[in-house]
C-alpha cells in the first residue's frame, strides 16, 4: 500500500523516535511511504545537534513574537500544510494517510476530506489540556475548537493510551474510530550489553545501586518531586544508592544547583542529553528506571526502553502506566507524587535484588512480546482498512 506520513513536527526528541520507527515499521510490512513535514525536520535524522538546533531557533522565533502572533502564524501554517499534501496526493495519489497530530494542526485533515483520502491520525496529546495544565496563557478556546474540529473530522483515531481514548470519546468521537496503541520497542535498535560492561564502558560505579532517569527535565516529569525524596531514598535504601540523571530540559539549572547546595556530587551524575542510539547504555547500566510523574494521557516512551533493557520501571499509578506495568511483576508502581509510596517502591527493589532480577527478566520478555512498533504498525493498517471497507 502507499501511505502519505505527515507532521509538523520538527522531529526530534521523543516524537522523532516516534516517527522514526512508525515509517520504518511500516516500509517493514511492505507497504510504500512518503512523508511530507517541515523542511528542518527532513534533516535532523534525530540528531543531538540538528535538535539543539532546532529547539533553539524555535525557542528565538517564539521569544521574538507576541504569544497571539506567534499562535496565529502556526493556524495559517495550514495553508502551506493543505498545499503540501494535496500536491503529493495528486501526484502520488496514496491509499491512505497517516498523520501525527500537533497543536493547531487541521490542514491535513482539510486535504483528506477534500481529496476523498482515508485519513488516521495518531494523538498522542490532547494539546487544549497540555497547555492549560502546563504552559497557561489566555487562547485556551482557540485551542480547543480547532481540536474538538480536527478530532471530529478525521476518519479515523490512532491513540497511546486507553485514558486517551477515553477523552476522545468525551469530546464526541465514537469509539469504534479509535485505537489504542501504546508506545514501543524496535528489538533491532537494542546493543547487545549486561550491565557490568555498560558500567565499565561509560565509568560507572560497578558496586552501587543505581538509580537512573533518562528523558527531558520537564515539569510533567516530576524532576523535583524526585529531588525531594532524594535525600530520603539515600538515608533509607540499602546498596549506597547513585542517583544517575541523563538528559536536558527547562528544570536543568534547578536540578544542578540543587546538587551543589546540598553537596550530593559524590552521589548523582548529570549526563547532557545523548543520541537516542546511546541512550540504551545508559538505561541498561540502571539497576532502577525511574518515571517519577507523568500525567493522565500520556505513554512514556522510557518505560518501554527501561523494561528492554532489563532495568525495572518505576512509576506512578496512572491509568496509562497501568496498562503497561503489573505492579511487582513487570515493573513497581507508587501513588502518584506520594513521597512515602515513593521511597517505599524504590527501598523495596534496593532491599532485593532477586525481586529486581526477576521484574527485570520478565519485563523485558513482556515488552518484546507484546509493545514492538512493527505490531503497531500492522494494527494501524489492519484496523484502518477494515474499517474503511465497511
Amino acid at each position: 500500500m502507499k501511505i502519505l506520513y505527515h507532521h509538523r513536527t520538527l522531529g526530534d526528541g521523543a516524537e522523532g523516535i516516534h516517527i522514526t520507527e512508525m515509517i520504518k515499521a511500516f516500509r517493514e510490512l511492505g507497504h510504500e511511504v512518503r512523508v511530507v513535514c517541515p523542511s528542518v525536520a527532513s534533516r535532523s535524522k534525530n540528531s543531538t545537534v540538528a535538535e539543539v538546533e532546532n529547539n533553539r531557533l524555535t525557542a528565538r522565533i517564539k521569544r521574538l513574537l507576541p504569544v497571539s502572533v506567534f499562535r496565529l502564524i502556526e493556524v495559517f501554517y495550514n495553508c502551506v500544510t493543505y498545499a503540501k499534501m494535496s500536491s503529493t496526493i495528486l501526484r502520488w495519489k496514496p491509499d491512505f494517510i497517516y498523520e501525527r497530530y500537533c497543536r493547531s494542526n487541521f490542514g491535513g485533515v482539510l486535504a483528506a476530506r477534500h481529496f476523498r483520502v482515508p485519513h488516521v491520525l495518531e494523538v498522542n496529546t490532547p494539546y487544549a489540556v497540555e497547555l492549560k495544565l502546563y504552559v497557561g496563557g489566555t487562547h485556551h478556546w482557540l485551542d480547543q475548537r480547532l481540536e474538538s474540529f480536527t478530532f471530529r473530522k478525521v476518519d479515523r483515531i490512532a491513540t497511546v493510551s486507553t485514558a486517551l481514548k477515553n477523552y476522545l470519546t468525551e469530546q464526541g468521537v465514537p469509539a469504534e474510530r479509535v485505537i489504542v496503541t501504546p508506545n514501543a520497542i524496535s528489538p533491532s535498535v537494542l546493543p547487545d550489553v549486561d550491565k557490568i560492561g555498560a558500567r565499565r564502558e561509560l565509568g560507572l560505579p560497578s558496586d552501587r545501586l543505581i538509580i537512573g532517569f533518562a528523558g527531558s527535565m520537564r515539569k510533567w516529569h516530576g524532576i523535583d518531586f524526585l529531588l525531594e525524596a532524594w535525600p530520603l531514598i539515600r538515608s533509607e535504601c540499602p546498596g549506597d544508592p547513585f542517583l544517575l540523571l541523563v538528559g536536558d530540559g527547562e528544570l536543568r539549572t534547578q536540578v544542578e544547583q540543587q546538587i551543589r547546595q546540598h553537596g550530593w556530587e559524590d552521589g548523582v551524575r548529570l549526563v547532557p542529553t545523548v543520541p537516542h542510539s546511546e541512550i540504551f547504555r545508559w538505561m541498561m547500566a540502571m539497576d532502577i528506571g525511574l518515571m517519577p510523574d507523568s500525567n493522565f494521557y500520556g505513554s512514556p516512551m522510557k518505560v518501554f526502553e527501561y523494561m528492554a533493557m532489563q532495568t525495572v520501571a518505576c512509576a506512578p499509578r496512572l491509568g496509562p502506566l497501568e496498562e503497561i506495568i503489573e505492579n511487582r511483576k513487570t515493573g513497581m508502581l507508587f501513588q502518584q507524587r506520594d513521597l512515602s509510596s515513593f521511597v517505599q517502591a524504590i527501598r523495596e527493589l534496593a532491599d532485593s535484588s532477586e525481586l529486581r532480577n526477576r521484574i527485570a527478566i520478565s519485563s523485558r520478555q513482556y515488552v518484546l512480546t507484546n509493545h514492538r512498533w512493527i505490531d503497531n504498525a500492522n494494527k494501524v493498517v489492519k484496523f484502518a482498512f477494515e474499517s474503511f471497507a465497511r
